[in-house]
């Protein structure tokens, strides 16, 4: 039997619910952190805070990644075309990179300010309402993170999920600007921790940063999914009955979402009509064991015993009329 192709369209994933669901999450956190920015940068300069400036900041930074949020969900959830028979799911991985690039940007910036902050040896004692304000901040920015990030997983979005961490990175960024100005307020020797926390929030922020841009990066280079995903595969392929083999097993990531293609052994001697069954049930199997898999391609081939190749399918007796 000569090798062929079955391939079956995934299920319905990318539909108008799980763009909607982005967006309006998205939304929400623009908002939130409009006033936010507000707030903290106001009351930043009047409580003479160099971390909840920094802070403020940062939260300014999240209003960007969310415009870029909105932007890239709606690009890359767009339907397939004839251009993009693939969709277009990378455009949400480089939005993705996007917002890491300006978390790692901002996080520089805001070390750098801090570090001539504190050689300058300026020292001013922050009030205390910097501290409210930054309480405020992190009970707000957590809940955000935990809204943003269900929503997240739910419909498998890079962009969602970076856009989510942006918003943890900021409740804990605010943690430091608590310990730096209450402590000032307590004691005017301790006004050197407001720089100190001022550069903490900048190193978390970079951290994460770096870590989108990783992931992001990982993705487009179609890097494979982990081993245990790739045993998965492997698993349900060579138990689904008529299966005598597996190789060449191929897969990548786009936006959360995994295409692959694989190639199973079959009896050569099986009809094209048993082939493609048996391709249908290894293809049930990984989309029911593997929730990433948005396309699968099941190319299935002769059987050959030892490397050898197979037989040949005993031609049919000619037909006279």
């Amino acid at each position: 039997m000569p090798g062929f192709t079955a391939q079956y369209p995934a299920p319905e994933n990318r539909g108008k619910t799980e763009l909607k669901s982005g967006l309006r999450v998205t939304f929400v956190g623009l908002f939130v952190n409009l006033i936010l920015a507000v707030i903290k940068v106001s009351v930043g300069v009047l409580a003479q805070s160099q971390a909840l400036i920094a802070d403020g900041v940062h939260t300014i930074s999240d209003l960007l990644t969310d415009i870029v949020t909105i932007v890239g969900l709606k690009w890359g959830r767009s339907p397939t075309d004839t251009g993009h028979p693939f969709g277009h799911g990378r455009i949400e991985t480089f939005f993705s990179l996007i917002i890491g690039v300006v978390l790692t940007g901002t996080g520089l910036y805001i070390l750098v300010a801090a570090i001539i902050s504190g050689i300058s040896g300026v020292r001013t004692v922050p009030s205390i309402y910097a501290a409210g304000v930054a309480f405020l901040s992190i009970v707000t920015k957590e809940w955000l993170y935990r809204y943003t990030i269900v929503i997240g997983k739910r419909i498998q979005s890079p962009v969602i999920h970076g856009n989510a961490w942006h918003h943890r990175s900021d409740a804990l960024s605010s943690i430091a600007v608590v310990i730096g100005a209450g402590a000032g307020h307590l004691h005017k020797s301790l006004a050197f921790l407001d720089p100190v926390a001022a550069a903490v929030v900048a190193i978390m922020i970079a951290y994460v940063g770096a870590s989108i841009c990783w992931d992001a990066a990982k993705e487009i280079t179609d890097t494979a999914p982990n081993d245990e995903i790739i045993s998965v595969i492997r698993s349900c392929a060579r138990e689904s009955q008529g299966v005598k083999d597996v190789h060449d097993i191929k897969a990548r990531t786009s936006a959360g979402k995994i295409q692959m293609e694989i190639h199973i052994e079959v009896d050569p001697k099986i009809t094209v009509a048993g082939g493609h069954s048996i391709a249908k049930s290894v293809e049930e199997c990984l989309l029911r064991e593997i929730k990433q898999i948005e396309a699968v391609i099941v190319h299935v081939d002769p059987h050959k015993p030892d490397g050898k190749e197979a037989p040949p399918y005993p031609p049919e007796p000619s037909r006279r009329s």
